[in-house]
């Protein structure tokens, strides 16, 4: 009878230690998608994602992906990201994104009838307060982008 109790126990202990690892209550991955109306951008209008932190031991990257037509008309795009804690903690970064190569072709991959391009905003850091944190994309063309736009993602990821 020793050997059977055994098993079982060990068969429970391997299901609760199997459920405690796969019922994590904080998301590993959180993405937000933001279309653009009439496929343009303006340059008043700023893509804006809030997102809350529970963990401040963890670390995150925040990496995104640009979604445009073939009648994007720019060679590169250059962003400007604003990542603010609800307490006034900031990083900012610029970012320039290559839509075409020495060639003239379209960069990125090609889905769905639009071409994407990933891009990686910050690769690793550490969110050192709790709560409410705002990341917020402008495009740093010297005009508005009237067309060939069609939206972009923002992924948030916890690597450890």
């Amino acid at each position: 009878m020793q050997i059977s109790e055994m098993r079982i126990f060990l068969y429970f202990s391997c299901l609760l230690f199997l459920a405690a690892c796969g019922s994590s209550e904080d998301k590993k991955t959180e993405s937000f998608y933001h279309a653009f109306p009439n496929n343009a951008w303006l340059a008043s209008e700023p893509v804006k994602y809030i997102f809350e932190v529970s963990d401040t031991a963890a670390m995150y990257s925040i990496s995104g992906k640009l979604r445009y037509k073939n009648d994007f008309s720019f060679s590169a795009m250059n962003l400007s990201a604003s990542l603010s804690s609800k307490d006034g903690s900031i990083r900012k970064k610029t970012i320039s994104l290559k839509m075409r190569d020495e060639k003239g072709e379209n960069a990125g991959s090609e889905i769905n009838g639009y071409l994407a391009i990933d891009f990686e905003i910050i690769s690793s850091v550490k969110l050192n307060e709790l709560g409410q944190w705002t990341l917020i994309l402008n495009h740093d063309m010297p005009v508005d982008i009237n067309h060939g736009l069609v939206g972009i993602e923002i992924i948030l990821q916890r690597v450890q």
